[in-house]
């Protein structure tokens, strides 16, 4: 099991849910930095709107990610700890899926996710990441980057503001983050 942000019936919690584990074809990478975005905010207030009708889903779909293994004969186009970004789309067993806007596919806001490795380009290491805080026992120390206090707050947001309608803008640590 690992830790996600998982988006259910209107509200994103931190839960705990099943690892993914990359098929032929793919990937598994540990997300080091994920962005917010307003299709994020569309689903959670979707959710809200019809809790029945769109089941649980991990978000994440605008990301950074280090490579940790690739599944059964896929070619290893990128070493092991190489930062990778991607299309959101991954090919499954269930059809086209896309990462993170999707109930089979966990988003990157979660300590792993899967991608499709034809469709993966590098990204070039010039920010300091932030050392991992294993031991914290905060449900956010899976996040390793900055980015964690926008989406920290983006949370609240979402779970307090939010849902009552109100129409004040999103807390200082989104300044910049959302527009």
């Amino acid at each position: 099991m690992m830790r996600g942000a998982v988006a259910r019936a209107g509200v994103v919690c931190v839960e705990e849910v099943d690892d993914p584990v990359p098929a032929s074809g793919q990937v598994l990478v540990a997300p080091v930095a994920c962005g917010i975005c307003g299709s994020d905010l569309h689903l959670v207030e979707a959710q809200a709107a019809a809790p029945d009708l769109i089941p649980p889903i991990v978000l994440g779909h605008e990301f950074v990610a280090e490579v940790l293994d690739y599944g059964h004969g896929t070619e290893r186009r990128f070493a092991p700890g190489t930062l990778v970004t991607s299309v959101p789309y991954l090919d499954s067993s269930t059809g086209p899926q896309l990462i993170g806007l999707s109930p089979v596919t966990p988003g990157a806001l979660a300590e792993r996710t899967v991608l499709q490795a034809s469709r993966l380009l590098p990204v070039r290491r010039t920010l300091t990441p932030r050392p991992r805080q294993s031991q914290s026992r905060s449900p956010w120390a899976f996040m390793p980057w900055e980015p964690l206090r926008c989406i920290q707050a983006m949370c609240r947001w979402w779970s307090v503001v939010a849902p009552l309608g109100c129409q004040s803008s999103p807390p200082s640590e989104l300044a910049g983050a959302v527009r």
